[in-house]
């Protein structure tokens, strides 16, 4: 299963339902909440979609009280409820995606601690122990892999595990020709690893959305197009 941080439906589709079709544009951003209960980052990513939803609608308001054929009585009635129904929210919805972010990167700690410490791979066994749905665990295994937090892995689908490319927790032992061959040899210095680089995830300059680049990637933000380039 190949995963992707891209959402169900694109945010460019709802800004413009929003603009053109306004009722629509709140229908589609429920859908894609539906289509993403499994989802925990891309729930994270809907809240601070509905967070720019509010507050662009509440901007628009607030332009609107310039009108010069309202009246000051008008003004004092509309002002405080744009800002209670519409800014109140946005500002909310912004410190659930916060705190949402937090939790989800020490989901991330734990289940490498259950992955890597405890040798546990079995997605129910993970579930049980985390009290969290199944198919909630197995997205967020697959996104640890998708950004390099796990690395050499995959997830097998029909046993719902797991699976590493080489045994947890063994070490190599040399035997035979190889072990007399190894005892041969001049002790030499271990030359360090180079670190592969690792996928970053950059906010947007332009609407302080997430998105994740791999190292060298160049894109334009899914959201206002701004462009988004793998710091060097």
């Amino acid at each position: 299963m190949i995963y992707s941080d891209k959402p169900a439906i694109s945010g460019g589709w709802i800004v413009f339902a929003l603009i053109m079709f306004f009722p629509i544009g709140f229908l589609l951003l429920f859908i894609r909440w539906l289509k993403h209960r499994d989802l925990s980052y891309h729930k994270i990513l809907d809240l601070k979609m509905a967070r720019n939803a509010f507050g662009f609608i509440c901007l628009i308001m607030l332009l609107m009280l310039f009108n010069p054929d309202l009246e000051g009585v008008q003004i004092l009635v509309l002002l405080p409820t744009f800002l209670v129904l519409l800014l109140v929210p946005s500002i909310a919805l912004h410190q659930l995606s916060k705190r949402g972010m937090k939790r989800l990167q020490a989901r991330y700690d734990e289940y490498r601690h259950l992955i890597f410490v405890q040798d546990i791979t079995s997605i129910y066994s993970i579930s049980e122990r985390m009290g969290i749905r199944s198919m909630v665990v197995k997205n967020d295994l697959l996104r640890m892999i998708y950004l390099g937090l796990i690395r050499d892995a995959f997830v097998d689908n029909y046993a719902m595990q797991l699976v590493f490319n080489y045994p947890l927790g063994v070490d190599i032992i040399l035997t035979g020709a190889a072990l007399e061959d190894n005892g041969r040899r001049e002790p030499t210095a271990e030359k360090p690893e180079k670190s592969k680089p690792m996928p970053k995830t950059l906010e947007c300059p332009g609407c302080g959305s997430n998105s994740v680049l791999q190292p060298g990637e160049s894109k334009s933000c899914e959201y206002c197009d701004s462009a988004l380039t793998y710091p060097a």
